[in-house]
C-alpha cells in the first residue's frame, strides 16, 4: 500500500514537474521572440538617431546647396571610412543633382549602379507609400547586391532656421549590414545563442522574419531554448532510478527531489540572465558615457571663469547644458534600472512640506518666468509640523510634474497645491494652461522612453523618461496618480502619497551643523594642503589640476593604483582621491594595500574618497563596505569637489 502511494505520488510529481517544463518553455520562446522585437526596435533608434544627426547638420545642408563636394566628401566619407562598423552613407537629388556614396573600409566596393538603384528604389519606395516629411526617418530592410541592409531614410534640413532654407535639400540614406551588425547585437545583448540570418524560417518557434521591402525574404533565427525540457531531460534517469529505489528505501525520494529542484532553479537563473544583462550594460553604458563627459562640463566650467566675448560665452553655455542634459538622461535611466530590478530604496526621516514648497518654487519660479508664465505654489489645510517620509523622491516626483508642466506650456499659470488635510497622507495637484494631450496620448504618458506623439518630442525635446520614473515612484510609496487632460486646454496631475504626520513629541530636535556643512568661506582656503590623485585618464587629470589649482591645494598625481601606493609610502598627503577602474592595479586594490601597510606599521588608515563614473546602488554600497570615506561622482563639478575636501580635511588639521 505504501509503495502504491509512494508511486503515486511520483507519478503526480513528475506530471506536474513536466507541465511546469513545458510552461516554461513557453514562456522562454514567447520572451525570446519579444527580446528579439525590442532588439530590432533598440537597433533601429539607434540607426534613425544616427541618421537624424546627419540630415539635421546646417552645413551639411549648405554644402549641398552650394554643392561642394570636396566638404561631403571630408566631413561625411572621412566619418564613414573610419567608423569601424559596416555601414554606408548615400546622399542625392535636388540640388545635389547626383548620386554620392561612402562605405565603411570594413566592407567590400559596392558598384555605382547600386548605390543609384538603392536612391532610386528609396524615392520611389517613398513616393508609393505616400510618407510625408513628419514620417521621416523610416526604417526599411532591403537588399542591396549580396548583403542585407537595414536602411533609414531621411530629407536633408537645416538644424537651425536659415534664410536661404528653401526646402528639403536631398534624400539621405543611412544603413548597417544585417550579417554583421544586428545579429551579434542581438545576440551580445539579449542573451540568445547562435543568432544567423537565412532564407527560410526553420523552426518556427525560434525565428523572426524580417520585413524585407523588396527582393527575396530574410530570417532571423537562434537556437529554441527549452530550459524546462532540458531540465526535465537531464534528471530522467535518476527520477527513473528513485522510483524503483523507492519502493526499498523512502529515502532515495529526498534527493531525487533535491536534485530536480536544483535543476529547475538552475533554469530559473539562466531565464533572469537577460535582466541581469541589461543591469551590467547600464552601468557600463553609465561609465562609459560619464568618463568623457567629465572632460566636457569641467572644461567647460574651468572655461566659464576665463575671459571670453559674449558670443563665446554663449556657446560655452550651450555646451555646458548640452552636457548637463545628457548627465540628467543617464541620471534618469540608472533610476529607471533601480526601480526595475527592485534595488530602489526608500528612506524615512522627518521632513517639512513648507520646506519641500519653498525649494520647489525657488527651483522652477525662475523658469517659469523666463519663459512669460506664472507659477503659484500653495498649501492648503493641516498642521505645518514635521511629515515622515523620503523627502528627496518627493522633491523628485515633484520636480519631474511641475518640470513637465512647465515645459509643455506656452502661456498661461502653473499652479502646485498640496493639501494636507488628511494627517496620513498629502495630495498634490498640479494644473496647467498648456497644450493638453486626448485619451490616447494619456495612456502612453508613464510609458518610458515615450511622449505624446513623435512631433511633441521634436518641439519639445525629452526622452519621455521623467514620467515613468515618477510612476514607479509613487508606486513604490503605496501612493497613486492620475492625469486628466484636455487638448489645447490643459492637464492636471493628481498624486496622492503617504506620509504620515509626526506627533510633535517624536519632532526631531535641531543640531549644531558639523564638519561637514563646513565651507571655504567658514574655515579659510585648502592652501597648503597636500592631495594625492590617482587617476588615468589624461583629461581628467588635467581638469582636476586646474580644478585644485583655484583651492590652493598641493596635487601630486599617480596614473594607477600601484604608483598612488609608491608615493603615499614615500610621502605625505592629508587626503586621496582615488579612481576605481585604472590599469596595473585598480582603486579597490590600492585601497587593501594602503589598508594593510597602515595597519602592519601602527599608522592611521589614509582617508580616501572614491572618484568615480560607476555610481550604481550596487557601486556605492561596494565602496562603502571597502572602506572608502566618500564618493566624488563622474563628471566632477568644482563646487562638490570643494566641499568633499573640506568634509574629509579634519577641522583640527584646517585650524593649524
Amino acid at each position: 500500500m505504501t509503495s502504491c502511494a509512494l508511486i503515486i505520488v511520483i507519478f503526480t510529481l513528475g506530471l506536474v514537474a513536466i507541465r511546469l517544463a513545458i510552461d516554461f518553455d513557453n514562456q522562454a520562446r514567447n520572451d525570446a521572440v519579444q527580446r528579439v522585437e525590442r532588439g530590432l526596435s533598440a537597433m533601429t533608434d539607434r540607426l534613425k538617431s544616427n541618421s537624424v544627426d546627419y540630415a539635421n547638420w546646417t552645413d551639411h545642408y549648405i554644402a549641398l546647396h552650394n554643392n561642394d563636394l570636396a566638404w561631403l566628401d571630408e566631413n561625411i566619407g572621412l566619418a564613414v571610412h573610419e567608423s569601424g562598423v559596416a555601414q554606408l552613407v548615400i546622399l542625392g537629388g535636388d540640388p545635389l543633382r547626383r548620386v554620392l556614396g561612402w562605405l565603411s573600409d570594413d566592407l567590400g566596393p559596392l558598384r555605382a549602379e547600386e548605390f543609384a538603384q538603392t536612391l532610386a528604389f528609396v524615392e520611389a519606395h517613398t513616393d508609393e507609400s505616400g510618407i510625408s516629411l513628419d514620417d521621416l526617418p523610416y526604417a526599411a530592410f532591403r537588399w542591396i547586391g549580396e548583403e542585407l541592409w537595414l536602411l533609414t531614410v531621411d530629407r536633408v534640413l537645416p538644424h537651425t532656421a536659415l534664410e536661404t532654407a528653401d526646402g528639403p535639400a536631398s534624400f539621405m540614406v543611412f544603413g548597417v549590414t544585417v550579417t554583421d551588425q544586428i545579429s551579434r547585437y542581438l545576440a551580445d545583448t539579449i542573451l540568445l545563442s547562435d543568432v544567423r540570418l537565412q532564407s527560410s524560417p526553420g523552426d518556427l518557434r525560434a525565428s523572426y522574419m524580417l520585413p524585407v521591402i523588396d527582393g527575396r525574404p530574410a530570417w532571423l533565427v537562434w537556437t529554441l531554448p527549452n530550459p524546462g525540457t532540458n531540465a526535465i531531460a537531464s534528471v530522467m534517469l535518476p527520477v527513473a532510478l528513485t522510483i524503483a529505489l523507492l519502493l526499498i528505501v523512502v529515502g532515495a525520494g529526498v534527493y531525487a527531489l533535491r536534485r530536480t529542484a536544483a535543476d529547475l532553479e538552475r533554469a530559473l537563473v539562466r531565464a533572469e540572465a537577460a535582466s541581469k544583462a541589461k543591469s551590467e550594460f547600464l552601468a557600463n553604458m553609465s561609465h562609459e558615457i560619464r568618463t568623457p563627459l567629465n572632460g566636457v562640463l569641467g572644461m567647460a566650467e574651468l572655461m566659464s571663469d576665463t575671459r571670453l566675448e559674449s558670443s563665446q560665452r554663449e556657446m560655452l553655455e550651450t555646451i555646458r547644458k548640452s552636457g548637463v542634459s545628457l548627465l540628467s538622461l543617464i541620471n534618469d535611466i540608472l533610476d529607471l534600472a533601480r526601480v526595475e530590478s527592485g534595488k530602489m530604496t526608500l528612506e524615512s526621516r522627518p521632513f517639512k512640506l513648507d520646506e519641500i514648497l519653498e525649494r520647489l518654487e525657488s527651483l522652477h519660479g525662475a523658469m517659469a518666468h523666463a519663459r512669460g508664465l506664472q507659477l503659484v505654489v500653495r498649501r492648503t489645510g493641516g498642521p505645518t509640523g514635521f511629515r515622515t517620509g523620503d523627502e528627496t523622491r518627493v522633491m523628485q516626483i515633484l520636480h519631474n510634474v511641475v518640470g513637465n508642466a512647465i515645459k509643455f506650456t506656452e502661456k498661461g499659470t502653473i499652479t502646485v497645491e498640496a493639501d494636507a488635510t488628511d494627517p496620513e497622507q498629502i495630495v498634490f495637484r498640479v494644473q496647467d494652461t498648456g497644450i493638453g494631450m486626448t485619451e490616447d496620448e494619456v495612456t502612453r504618458y508613464f510609458l518610458p522612453f515615450e511622449q505624446a506623439d513623435a512631433s511633441t518630442t521634436r518641439r519639445f525635446g525629452g526622452t519621455g523618461l521623467g514620467m515613468s520614473i515618477t510612476r514607479r515612484l509613487i508606486e513604490a510609496m503605496e501612493g497613486s496618480i492620475s492625469v486628466n487632460s484636455v487638448p489645447g486646454q490643459g492637464t492636471e496631475v493628481v498624486i496622492r502619497l503617504v506620509i504620515p504626520a509626526l506627533s510633535k513629541d517624536a519632532a526631531p530636535q535641531s543640531k549644531k551643523p558639523d564638519h561637514k556643512d563646513l565651507t571655504a568661506a567658514e574655515i579659510g582656503t585648502l592652501q597648503g594642503y597636500r592631495l594625492l590623485v590617482a587617476e588615468d585618464n589624461a583629461t581628467n587629470r588635467k581638469i582636476l589640476a586646474l580644478m585644485l589649482s583655484k583651492l590652493g591645494v598641493q596635487v601630486q598625481f599617480a596614473e594607477n593604483g600601484a604608483e598612488a601606493c609608491t608615493l603615499w609610502h614615500q610621502d605625505r598627503f592629508d587626503l586621496i582621491l582615488m579612481d576605481i577602474s585604472m590599469p596595473i592595479m585598480d582603486g579597490f586594490a590600492a585601497l587593501q594595500r594602503l589598508q594593510r601597510h597602515s595597519a602592519e606599521h601602527g599608522l592611521p588608515a589614509p582617508r580616501v574618497i572614491a572618484a568615480t563614473a560607476n555610481v550604481m546602488t550596487d557601486h556605492l554600497d561596494s565602496y562603502k563596505a571597502a572602506g572608502f570615506v566618500d564618493v566624488l561622482p563622474k563628471p566632477i563639478n568644482r563646487a562638490e569637489l570643494e566641499q568633499a575636501l573640506f568634509r574629509h580635511i579634519a577641522p583640527a588639521t584646517l585650524a593649524r
